[in-house]
């Protein structure tokens, strides 16, 4: 298994090197990357979600991956504590936002029965998604994976509000949702009604375990400041802009343009920055 340290070490020596390489020509280049006797390969692969998690062993309950960070470790969401609320996935296009939300889902997947968890899906793009549930082992997981037109959303949200609301009157209870939602700024062409079901859903699922995960890509996410400040927990790809990172960092001190584009995220832990390798998916 890569040692994910060993994986940051890596990164972060190229990323020092990079100017100097840049000041060369190419055949001063050439003659520096000679093979080494031992012929180690130069590429450096980041863990899986499965390496990921078989280092460590028990994995607490009712917990997700979220990534794996500098230290080895992994990066874990605690589905039995609601302090966190809702979650945003947000950065610029291409930063990774998809693969982190995938990266969630497959653990979820991995860790948990479907009496455990249940999950859905909404996303312009639902044929990205169905590899995730494979008929024959994960099908029972999936509330649905819908698009954003069509009834199959309005009664996704119609059924999860209901849900939420019987278990504030102490009517049910047990089995944790995740509700994945990819690019939420189509919400804005929903149904003001349906809009402000899932508003109240947003603001009020986890404290009944209830999960919203929502992606945005940054500058769109600065012009929706009503959806964006439901969500206290903010994961953050590279965003080259330094006055949209801050505008959505909440705290102060958020950089990430040095942020590796497709692998490497940051957020708030306690009262520092951390950043956080995305793993690849599966074993």
């Amino acid at each position: 298994m890569v040692e994910t340290n060993l994986v940051a070490l890596a990164i972060k020596t190229y990323q020092r090197l990079l100017p100097e390489l840049n000041s060369k020509q190419p055949q001063e280049i050439i003659s520096q990357l000679q093979p080494e006797p031992w012929n180690l390969a130069p590429l450096v692969q980041l863990p899986t979600v499965g390496q990921t998690l078989h280092s460590i062993n028990p994995v607490p309950c009712h917990s997700i991956l979220i990534g794996a960070c500098e230290d080895g470790l992994p990066f874990l969401l605690d589905l039995a504590q609601p302090a966190a609320g809702p979650l945003l996935v947000t950065g610029d296009a291409g930063c990774g936002k998809t693969r982190q939300l995938k990266v969630m889902v497959e653990s979820a997947l991995r860790l948990a029965s479907p009496r455990e968890i249940q999950i859905g899906v909404v996303t312009g793009r639902p044929e990205e998604w169905s590899d995730l549930f494979d008929p024959y082992k994960r099908i029972k997981h999936s509330m649905g994976v819908v698009t954003w037109e069509g009834p199959a959303l309005v009664n996704l949200i119609d059924s999860l509000v209901t849900l939420a609301e019987d278990r504030y009157k102490g009517r049910r209870g047990g089995t944790a949702v995740i509700l994945i939602v990819e690019d939420l700024s189509q919400i804005q062409g929903v149904d003001n009604r349906d809009q402000m079901a899932f508003h109240w859903l947003l603001q009020n699922g986890p404290q009944v375990g209830i999960w919203v995960i929502a992606s945005l890509q940054a500058e769109l996410a600065v012009a929706l400041p009503f959806w964006v400040d439901v969500f206290r927990t903010r994961l953050f790809g590279k965003i080259d802009s330094g006055e949209v990172g801050q505008r959505l960092a909440i705290y102060p001190g958020l950089e990430t343009s040095h942020l590796i584009t497709g692998s490497e995220f940051c957020t708030r832990l306690g009262k520092e920055w951390m950043s956080y390798w995305v793993p690849e998916l599966g074993d």
